[in-house]
């Protein structure tokens, strides 16, 4: 017992291509090097997103990660940016983090203020934190509003044009 020495004394996760490098000291094994992935997975979407769902239990998808299997200990941090967000007067947009068909919670919920069309024109950034149990899970960004349509403006990157949008989850 108590014969394996890890970096830092904490409970690690070891992902697909990933590696740790063990020496035997004579009474126990020591961690030497160590090779992990920062980013699990990174899904692009280079095409403007509407959604006219209006709950959250019908949420449109706007982007879903692929599958990737958790060990049940290690934080991750899932990451969605886009450039813009765009609703009609009066409405309540919302963005919603997904986990298979379940919701996690809100990622954001912005009131238009009562301009004919409202454009955020900043770029959209939210993360979330969290430990999955252990299991092979795939995420989306799902989004509604109460009424009208909701817009996340996105493209393919490059001179004069928007960047694409994204979804990563990264080892936090």
């Amino acid at each position: 017992s108590n014969n394996l020495s890890l970096r830092d004394s904490a409970n690690f996760g070891i992902y697909a291509g990933e590696s740790v490098t063990l020496v035997y000291d004579g009474s126990k094994w020591v961690e030497i090097n160590r090779s992990v992935k920062t980013v699990l997975d990174t899904v692009s979407i280079t095409s403007n997103v509407t959604f006219t769902a209006t709950t959250e239990a019908t949420a449109n998808t706007i982007v879903t990660s692929n599958s990737v299997t958790f060990d049940g200990s290690t934080p991750i941090k899932i990451v969605f940016a886009a450039s813009e967000l765009s609703m009609p007067t009066n409405v309540n947009g919302v963005l919603v983090l997904y986990d298979g068909s379940s919701s996690v919670g809100y990622m954001n919920n912005i009131t238009q203020p009562t301009a004919a069309l409202y454009s955020m024109g900043i770029p959209l950034r939210y993360e979330a934190r969290l430990i999955p149990t252990a299991a092979a899970r795939a995420y989306s960004i799902r989004g509604y509003v109460t009424s009208g349509t909701g817009t996340i403006y996105i493209g393919a990157g490059g001179s004069g044009a928007r960047r694409p949008g994204v979804l990563q989850i990264i080892r936090d």
